[in-house]
């Protein structure tokens, strides 16, 4: 019988061969396995591999054993140090939303290594199976919006910089997330007379469409140019970061007094068309990329009945 080869690749080399565990490679068999491992990792979103590439690396220093090697134990521990975590830059704990994606990173992986027969069980499940409250769980609130729609067009009218002032208008009119703005390429856009079509790549590649005012469309034309392949580019033809955005954003509110982020305008979007324009919930679920319509009831649907409310039905 030939000997098992074990091969072990770094975790920071996880994009071009991802181990995440030292897989066992002995036979065309297993190395076809490890292959399709690989391929189910790069399908994952590029934003989402480089959050789990990280996620990955930080559990592994701190189990000091290979993902594949996690018991319970070691996620039960995982997520004591993650909630008792405070970060020496900012002096702030983790989420529970960042403490979630954190063990969900884990479950992911050894869900597609189960499907491919690499691994038989996955720690994160058999833990929610001996208590499920041990496993951090996302609890949405509904977000505050701290301006109606006059309000915010008149911050943004009053926006200096340009190039801010109409992605704060794509933005509310399109209810994207800024990583989804920042990688619209012009190939994925259809005129039409009043408004064009941007076929969007979101969460898990998958694939909308949205509607933006043909207006607003040729005035970005303008202030970014028509030079690169990207809708939104940078001197360089390329996108913004994500942070870039985040900062900007932030400092042109803060001049109002007021807390803003890009994802609020996102709120902004779905709280107007849910609660001001009484749009359907489902549609405006799909429109947005949410992956559940749950996702969106739970987020910005307040299911309470108030005592009028219960009384009435009572009579």
């Amino acid at each position: 019988m030939k000997d098992k080869e074990e091969i072990f690749v770094p975790i920071s080399n996880i994009e071009n061969n991802p181990d995440f565990g030292g897989l066992i490679i002995s036979d065309n068999d297993e190395k076809q396995k490890y292959e399709a491992f690989a391929a189910a990792f790069k399908s994952l979103d590029k934003k989402t591999r480089e959050f789990y590439i990280a996620d990955i690396k930080q559990f592994q220093q701190f189990a000091n054993k290979q993902v594949f090697d996690a018991t319970p134990a070691d996620i039960v521990n995982y997520i004591n140090f993650l909630k008792a975590y405070i970060s020496p830059i900012t002096g702030n704990k983790y989420s529970n939303a960042t403490i979630q994606r954190k063990v969900t990173a884990i479950s992911t992986l050894f869900n597609k290594a189960i499907i491919l027969g690499i691994k038989k069980e996955n720690p994160v499940k058999i833990l929610k199976t001996i208590n499920s409250k041990l496993v951090p769980t996302i609890e949405y609130t509904n977000p505050e919006i701290p301006f109606d729609y006059e309000e915010i067009s008149n911050i943004i009218k009053s926006i200096e910089n340009e190039k801010i002032r109409i992605v704060l208008y794509t933005l509310i009119q399109t209810g994207l997330r800024i990583s989804e703005l920042a990688n619209i390429e012009r190939k994925n856009i259809k005129l039409e007379k009043n408004y064009v079509i941007i076929k969007i790549k979101g969460k898990y590649s998958k694939y909308r469409e949205v509607y933006l005012n043909r207006k607003t469309y040729e005035q970005i034309l303008t202030i970014f140019g028509t030079d690169s392949d990207y809708l939104f580019p940078n001197p360089k033809g390329k996108p913004y970061t994500r942070q870039m955005y985040w900062l900007w954003i932030k400092t042109e509110f803060e001049k109002d007094g007021l807390k803003a982020y890009p994802h609020l305008m996102r709120h902004f979007f779905v709280t107007q068309k849910i609660h001001k324009e009484k749009r359907d919930i489902k549609a405006v679920s799909k429109y947005v990329g949410h992956s559940r319509v749950s996702t969106t009831l739970d987020m910005y649907v307040d299911s309470k009945l108030t005592p009028e409310e219960a009384l009435n039905i009572m009579k």
